[in-house]
């Protein structure tokens, strides 16, 4: 074991290691890791609303064409994961496919969008910590600012230590969030909804078709600009962002590439089923066009009359779920509801951190970043160095919001304060997610066409298939480029409205951070051989 400095039981016990804790994770705990980052109830109760107003009552079919993309995008991948086992995830693979320049260029891109998307889904926890806390303890009202500033402090805290005690945390949330939301479909499957269930929000027809779901939806929100199917369909396929974080844990995984394997296809699939299941009841659950009224309310766009509309006009639409679920299910339910999305908002961002700290230790152990990065604890075997970083990145990322530094025009726009939690949910939480996806999008699409080009080349063609590395990989790499085609040309829809400033530029900074990593590559190329033959090539090969 390598050990750094002279103190005892100081810096030699901290950074005495480039090893992660090797078997310590079996299916269960893998599959707690990957599909708390995609958040089933955070899905449900964010991305699910944004599908609505897109699409209408056709986002359930959303969610399901959605999967069938990913399920194509995973056989390619797991063949892949099969072969290389690393901690570098996309990143590995995108080296092994293109070569290091690309592959450097992808390593800088991925850990700058995991790093994004733990911002934006603490903003989402800070948003519905405030709301919610405030609601069930009657008047306990503490700005969001403290909440999120709080929950990084905790993330960072817990990413300290083994990686087993981070899995049983987030079993622990995954399961209950499980568990709530079928409660709540099968009572909307015994009960019925006010017009029956509606079988034609399963019909893929109503999704760019303008059939009545959009129609619906342009009638509704034609006060900001109408409804937009593209971001309705990304806003279903951005709920599996976090499922292909498995080969990020092939490194302390037992047997992993066999585990991989079955964690990826078990999360693609899975997850497709219970957001098209549950999505397809909530709608359900209110009939007809009325959940877009919902929407409407709870993106406070017709706030006085979205409840009326939809038929609870009591009822708390900070989330579309609550006035519905305490109507089929009940009040402990509901509370638990709002319970559940603070916790898995929690899980969430401890799942992206831990993969964003993952591709931060894998290019400091192959000295492409400071190697300081690539050391783990000696007890606790965790990349705590990395993770620091990535504490720091996201304590600036929300103080520019925070102190207003960020987003001034838009509030001023929405006639609301810094502290008003909408600043956490409608700019934090959804602007950094959006320009993560913006670069994790392109290299998911690119990594299908990487593992094409992998086992094309002749010393690899004895793991050749006709159907697993090269149609599958095919078809998933452009369903994934026509989310991000959506992206490009709904983002103003998504974020400010107008196409200026941050907006507009987005794809550009998305480009610009991916080409600064292949520009590294080229660098070390020129001035230092050793690190560049690293690239992407520190694999587990006992495995």
């Amino acid at each position: 074991m390598e050990a750094s400095g002279t103190s005892p039981t100081g810096v030699q016990k901290i950074v005495a290691s480039h090893e992660l804790a090797r078997n310590a994770l079996g299916l269960p705990q893998i599959l707690f890791c990957i599909v708390t980052g995609s958040a089933p109830i955070a899905a449900m109760m964010f991305n699910g609303p944004l599908s609505i107003r897109g699409i209408g009552i056709s986002a359930p079919a959303a969610f399901w064409l959605a999967m069938l993309g990913f399920a194509f995008f995973s056989v390619g991948y797991v063949e892949m994961a099969r072969r290389v086992t690393t901690a570098g995830g996309i990143y590995s693979y995108m080296s092994y496919g293109f070569g290091r320049v690309v592959g450097l260029g992808s390593a800088v891109a991925i850990a700058a969008a995991y790093m994004l998307f733990a911002v934006g889904v603490n903003g989402i926890t800070a948003y519905f910590a405030q709301v919610n806390i405030e609601h069930m303890s009657g008047g306990f009202d503490m700005d969001w600012r403290i909440y999120a500033f709080l929950f990084l402090l905790l993330t960072l805290a817990v990413t300290y230590f083994h990686i087993e005690f981070v899995a049983k945390l987030l079993g622990f949330a995954l399961v209950g969030e499980l568990l709530v939301l079928l409660i709540f479909a099968f009572a909307v499957v015994v009960r019925g909804g006010p017009d029956g269930i509606m079988w034609e929000a399963l019909n893929p027809a109503g999704l760019f078709s303008g059939g009545e779901g959009v129609a619906g939806a342009d009638e509704v929100f034609k006060s900001v600009g109408g409804a937009a199917a593209g971001i309705g369909f990304f806003a279903a396929m951005w709920s599996w962002v976090g499922f292909e974080m498995a080969p990020n844990y092939a490194e302390e995984a037992r047997n992993p590439k066999k585990m991989m394997a079955y964690a990826i296809y078990i999360s693609a699939i899975g997850l497709g089923i219970l957001y098209t299941f549950v999505s397809w009841m909530l709608i359900t659950s209110y009939g007809g066009d009325r959940s877009l009224w919902a929407v409407a309310a709870q993106y406070g766009i017709d706030p006085e009359n979205g409840p009326v509309n939809a038929g609870y006009p009591n009822g708390d639409f900070s989330s579309i779920f609550y006035p519905v679920v305490q109507d089929f299910a009940g009040v402990g339910v509901t509370n638990i509801f709002r319970v559940l999305i603070i916790t898995s908002g929690f899980a969430v961002t401890l799942a992206f951190w831990n993969t964003a700290n993952r591709y931060l230790f894998a290019m400091g152990r192959e000295s492409i970043l400071p190697r300081i990065l690539g050391r783990t604890h000696a007890t606790h075997k965790s990349p705590f160095m990395a993770t620091i970083v990535v504490f720091l990145f996201t304590i600036m990322v929300t103080a520019l919001f925070a102190t207003g530094a960020a987003g001034t025009g838009f509030q001023q726009t929405l006639g609301i304060e810094r502290s008003d939690p909408l600043v956490s949910l409608v700019e934090i939480a959804t602007w950094m997610p959006f320009q993560g996806n913006m670069l994790l999008f392109p290299l998911m699409s690119l990594v299908n066409i990487a593992v094409i080009i992998h086992f094309l080349r002749p010393e690899n063609r004895e793991g050749f298939h006709w159907f697993k590395t090269f149609v599958a990989p095919i078809i998933g790499a452009g369903a994934i480029a026509f989310a991000v085609y959506l992206m490009y040309k709904n983002r103003a829809f998504l974020t400010t409205g107008e196409y200026k400033g941050w907006t507009k530029a987005v794809p550009y900074y998305s480009l610009g951070i991916f080409l600064g990593g292949c520009l590294l590559a080229i660098l070390y190329r020129w001035r230092s051989k050793e690190r560049y033959e690293a690239v992407g090539k520190f694999v587990h090969e006992d495995a």
